[in-house]
């Protein structure tokens, strides 16, 4: 495989363990927090707005549209609008901003020594913190995956 072929089959099993994750997160756990980490809903404001933030570089337009369909996170628990919108944005915005690095988007404005490195830095990223929430939801007594749910999609 190419690169190009590379980072998109890679891009999509990391889309993959992503969304087991958001399928299994109740709506009741966005306060679950690990002792002294952030709690679920707001590393997922964060995840959905830090790839904003990067697809911003490439179309600042559809990073724009993305936000601002993304109402902030209210503190609370049983957020369904947020955690609908969140997945949403996450997912809408990483499928964009794959499309955009793989036909040449403006990767100029990126400040990674090479547009193949984007996607690595933000593979590495979620990876993080997918396995901040999991803690998280472990540590308050919520289900959570198990590991094979974030290594399967590597593995098939």
């Amino acid at each position: 495989m190419q690169t190009p072929e590379l980072l998109r089959e890679a891009w999509t099993r990391n889309m993959g363990a992503n969304t087991a994750l958001l399928d299994v997160i109740p709506v009741h756990a966005l306060l679950a927090a690990v002792p002294a980490g952030i709690p679920v809903g707001q590393h997922l404001q964060h995840l959905a707005l830090d790839v904003c933030k990067w697809l911003a570089h490439l179309n600042a337009d559809r990073a724009s549209a993305l936000r601002a369909s993304l109402p902030a996170w209210n503190g609370q628990d049983s957020d369904h609008t947020f955690l609908r919108r969140a997945r949403e944005v996450w997912l809408g915005a990483e499928e964009s901003l794959i499309e955009e690095v793989l036909v040449g988007g403006q990767v100029d404005r990126l400040p990674h020594a090479a547009y193949e490195l984007l996607p690595v830095h933000m593979l590495v990223h979620d990876a993080y913190h997918r396995g901040q929430i999991v803690a998280a939801l472990r540590a308050n007594g919520h289900p959570a995956p198990d590991v094979e749910t974030f290594w399967g999609p590597w593995r098939s």
